[in-house]
């Protein structure tokens, strides 16, 4: 079965994922503002929100709800496009 992605996704830096349909869109950063809100009280909001978002990683999710790096995606497409084309022969 072919991989599709299906959204975009940041891994944050304490390995958490978070989606949406763009890189740092509202939904993304809905979540990290309920991340933000769920947190205890003696935590530092905006230091939390720095440390999570310092070492994050851009990519996007599978349809299987696997994290692809935006590198590993290219691969992907650019096969999938070749094997496309080549389907037309």
């Amino acid at each position: 079965m072919t991989r599709r992605v299906v959204c975009a996704a940041n891994k944050l830096s304490d390995g958490t994922i978070i989606l949406g349909i763009r890189h740092w869109d509202q939904f993304m950063h809905d979540h990290l503002e309920d991340r933000k809100m769920s947190a205890p009280e003696e935590i530092d909001l905006e230091r939390l929100e720095l440390e999570l978002i310092r070492g994050h990683e851009q990519g996007f999710v599978d349809q299987f709800g696997t994290f692809l790096t935006r590198k590993e995606s290219s691969k992907d497409s650019q096969r999938e496009r070749t094997d496309h084309s080549r389907s037309w022969l």
